[in-house]
C-alpha cells in the first residue's frame, strides 16, 4: 500500500479557500489550507484512516445521517504479476462504506475493501457500532476500534504525526482512549469492545479485544515478524494471513485534577498463539506481554508539563517534555526520550525518530512574527540503543526551519530547510572482493522553496521547488530536483478540478522525492518520486446534488530514465505508470 493517511484537501476543504466570509482575507483561507496539508504530510501510513473524519468534522463539515462511499481504483496496465498470474485476483482496488448515524447517541459502520491483486470481491471487512455522551456512558463501541492513551507508549494512534512543520503536535498529544475504526488498514486496530465511563474527577476506559492477525513464523513456531502491509494477492503473502491469534485485555483510568492537571494510568495484558521473538532471539516475548504505564498533563499559566512512563518485557521506558506559550503565537517545546532495546510495546507508537530502541532530546519553536510571517524550526537529536551500537556511534541529528511569509492577501511564500545526519550499516568489498558490513555516516539535506497564489477566488496556482542532496561514507554523492505547477480551479460551487504537473531527477530511490497531492476524497497520496521523468494528474469533483459527490482522478508517470517501471511481479509493460480512481459519495 502506498504511504499515508486519510485526511485530504477535498473540495471541502478547497472551498474553505474560495467561499470565505467578509471578515476573512485570502491569505487567512490560504493559511487555513496549508496548515492541513503539512499535517496531513507528516501523518503517518495508511491510504484510508478513520481520523480523516475528525478532521473533516474539525473543518465544520456538516453531518449526514447516512453516507455511503463506493470507489474503484486501478492501473491501466497488467504488471508481470497479472500476466504470470502469481496475482490470484483483478487489477481492481474496491472500497465500499456505509456510515449511519441513528438518533442522539448510536452509530456505526461497515466497511468492504478489495486490493490489487486479491481474490475476494470483499476480502477485508471492518465493522463497529458505537453509543457515545449516554448519561455517564462517553462512549461505547462493539467491533473494531482504536486506542490512544499518553504519550502513545503503551497504546499509540498509527497516524500519529512524525517531525515536520507543525512542531508541538507529534510531541504533545491529546489522549483520545477508544475510537471507532471503519477503515481498509488491515492492522493496528483491535476487535471486541470497548468501553469509557466518566464522573466528574474520574475517566474509567475498559477493552478486551481477541483478533487475528498475520505474522511471519518460522519452522520452530516462533514469530519473527508482524505482516502489516494488508496485501494478500500470492501463494506466500496468504500463507501469512491470519495465522497469529491474539488476545488483549487492560483499563485506563484518567484523573482531571482541576482544569490544569490530568493523570492517567494505563494497564493491558496480551496473549499470543505463538511466542513472538525479534532480532534472532535477542529479543522476545514469549507468548504474553504485560504493559502498563503513567501519564501527566499539567498546566501552570503558560507553562505545561507532559510525558508518560512505561514499563512492558519488565523494561521501563519514557518521554517527558515542557510546552511554555508565551504569547498566542510563539511557542516552545523541549522533550527527552528513552526507549531501550529491551522495550517491546506491540501497540505503542510514540514520538521519536523510529518510536522506538532510541533516546533523544528534541527542542522545538513556532512563532508568528508580526501577522504575515510564521516561523517554524526544531533540532533533534538522537541515538539508537541496538546491539550493534559498539560497531559504531549510532547517533544522529535532525534540523528543520520554515519561514512562510504572506507577501498580500493572496500570496504566500515559504521556505524549508532540513538536514539529517545519521548513521547506519553499508555492504561494502573488501580487498578480497568479500562483502563486509560496514558502518558510516549518511548525511541528507532538503531544501524547498513554495509560491502560493490566489489569482481569484476561484483559481489558484501554486509553484515548488524542491532540491535534495544525499552522501555517505562509502557511496558517491547523489541528488535530486523537483519542480511543481498546481492549478486549482473551482467552476462553481459544485464544480471543481485540479491539476497538476512535476519534473523531477534524482540519481537514485536514496534520493528520491516525496510529493503529497490531492486525490478522491478518503485517499491520500504521496509517491516517492526517483529517476527521470514527469508526472501530471487531473482531478475532477462534481456535485449534481446537495447529497451526491462524483469524483474521478487520473494519473500519468512516465519515467525518461527506464524501458519498464517496477521489478519483479509489479513491473509493468512499458516505462508509463497510469492510474485511474472514480468515486460516488452519498450523504443525507
Amino acid at each position: 500500500m502506498k504511504i499515508i493517511l486519510l485526511i485530504i484537501m477535498t473540495i471541502e476543504i478547497v472551498s474553505i479557500s474560495f467561499s470565505q466570509s467578509d471578515n476573512m482575507n485570502q491569505t487567512d483561507s490560504l493559511d487555513i489550507e496549508n496548515r492541513i496539508e503539512e499535517q496531513v504530510e507528516q501523518s503517518s501510513t495508511l491510504d484510508d484512516d478513520p481520523t480523516t473524519d475528525l478532521i473533516i468534522k474539525n473543518n465544520q463539515r456538516d453531518e449526514y445521517n447516512i453516507s455511503i462511499r463506493n470507489r474503484v481504483n486501478w492501473n491501466m496496465d497488467r504488471s508481470v504479476g497479472y500476466i504470470q498470474k502469481s496475482y490470484r485476483g483483478s487489477q481492481q482496488k474496491i472500497y465500499h462504506r456505509l456510515k449511519t448515524k441513528i438518533g442522539r447517541y448510536v452509530s456505526g459502520g461497515i466497511l468492504t475493501e478489495k486490493d490489487p491483486g486479491e481474490l475476494y470481491y470483499a476480502d477485508f471487512l471492518s465493522f463497529n457500532i458505537a453509543i457515545e455522551d449516554y448519561g455517564s456512558l462517553n462512549k461505547v463501541v462493539v467491533g473494531d476500534y482504536v486506542l490512544k492513551t499518553g504519550m502513545g507508549l503503551v497504546f499509540g494512534d498509527l497516524y500519529s504525526m512524525v517531525k515536520g512543520s507543525d512542531i508541538i503536535s507529534p510531541v504533545l498529544r491529546k489522549t483520545d482512549v477508544a475510537r471507532s475504526y471503519l477503515s481498509s488498514g488491515e492492522s493496528g486496530f483491535f476487535r471486541g469492545a470497548a468501553v469509557e465511563y466518566s464522573s466528574d474527577i474520574l475517566n474509567i476506559t475498559t477493552f478486551i479485544s481477541h483478533i487475528r492477525k498475520s505474522a511471519s513464523i518460522d519452522s520452530t513456531g516462533n514469530v519473527t515478524s508482524i505482516y502489516s502491509s494488508g496485501y494478500f494477492r500470492t501463494v506466500n503473502e496468504i500463507s501469512q494471513r491470519n495465522n497469529l491469534y491474539e488476545k488483549m485485555y487492560g483499563a485506563h483510568l484518567k484523573f482531571n485534577a482541576g482544569k490544569r492537571a490530568v493523570f492517567g494510568l494505563t494497564f493491558s495484558s496480551n496473549y499470543y498463539s505463538n511466542p513472538i521473538v525479534f532480532d534472532d532471539g535477542e529479543k522476545s516475548i514469549g507468548k504474553s506481554n504485560l504493559a502498563y504505564s503513567a501519564d501527566y498533563i499539567v498546566t501552570s499559566s503558560a507553562t505545561t508539563f507532559f510525558g508518560e512512563w512505561a514499563v512492558a518485557n519488565l523494561t521501563l521506558a519514557g518521554v517527558s517534555g515542557i510546552k511554555i506559550s508565551t504569547y498566542n503565537s510563539f511557542s516552545v517545546v523541549a522533550t527527552y526520550r528513552n526507549y531501550p532495546y529491551k522495550f517491546i510495546s506491540l501497540h505503542g507508537n510514540p514520538f521519536g525518530e523510529k518510536g522506538s530502541n532510541e533516546n533523544g532530546m528534541y527542542l522545538g519553536l513556532t512563532a508568528k512574527i508580526y501577522q504575515q510571517v510564521r516561523l517554524s524550526m526544531y533540532g533533534d537529536l538522537f541515538r539508537f540503543n541496538d546491539l550493534n551500537s559498539s560497531k559504531f556511534s549510532n547517533t544522529g541529528s535532525d534540523i528543520f526551519s520554515q519561514i512562510e511569509l504572506g507577501i498580500d492577501k493572496s500570496t504566500l511564500i515559504s521556505v524549508r530547510y532540513r538536514r539529517k545526519k545519521s548513521e547506519d550499516n553499508f555492504d561494502v568489498f573488501d580487498n578480497y572482493g568479500f562483502i563486509k558490513s560496514v558502518g558510516g555516516e549518511i548525511l541528507k539535506q532538503q531544501l524547498r522553496f513554495n509560491v502560493d497564489h490566489s489569482i481569484s477566488k476561484n483559481l489558484r496556482v501554486k509553484g515548488r521547488y524542491e532540491y535534495r542532496f544525499l552522501k555517505n561514507d562509502y557511496l558517491k554523492k547523489e541528488s535530486g530536483t523537483l519542480f511543481m505547477c498546481d492549478v486549482v480551479y473551482s467552476v462553481s460551487p459544485s464544480f471543481f478540478i485540479n491539476n497538476r504537473a512535476i519534473y523531477y531527477k534524482t540519481d537514485s530511490f536514496d534520493s528520491g522525492i516525496y510529493e503529497f497531492e490531492r486525490d478522491l476524497e478518503g485517499v491520500m497520496t504521496q509517491p516517492v518520486l526517483y529517476g527521470k521523468g514527469l508526472r501530471w494528474y487531473i482531478l475532477i469533483k462534481y456535485k449534481p446534488v446537495e447529497s451526491v459527490e462524483l469524483s474521478a482522478k487520473y494519473s500519468n508517470n512516465t519515467r525518461d530514465d527506464l524501458n519498464k517501471i517496477g521489478t519483479g511481479a509489479d513491473q509493468l509493460p512499458d516505462n508509463i505508470d497510469e492510474r485511474i480512481g472514480v468515486q460516488m459519495d452519498i450523504r443525507f
